[in-house]
């Protein structure tokens, strides 16, 4: 193998470990906001809040595992509250 093809392969394998890291962060991200959206039962305020709220726990960088949890306590909470 000549060094072109070494480049060419080392090249290719950044670019696909790059691309899956950025896509698994996306979908991450996505299956996060569609649990605030399911939370919130169809209220925007109640959306807005959960929203705000999941964003600030990736702010303080909370564990992901620890999202659930979190967002049905706020849920109950803001349901409680109104």
């Amino acid at each position: 193998m000549d060094t072109t093809s070494i480049v060419i392969i080392v090249i290719a394998t950044l670019a696909a470990i790059v691309f899956k890291y950025v896509l698994y962060k996306k979908i991450c991200r996505w299956m996060d906001n569609d649990l605030a959206k399911g939370l919130a039962e169809g209220n925007a305020e109640k959306h807005s809040f959960l929203q705000q709220e999941l964003d600030q726990m990736r702010l303080n960088k909370v564990n992901r595992k620890e999202y659930p949890a979190r967002l049905n306590e706020l849920a109950n909470q803001f349901d409680q509250k109104q």
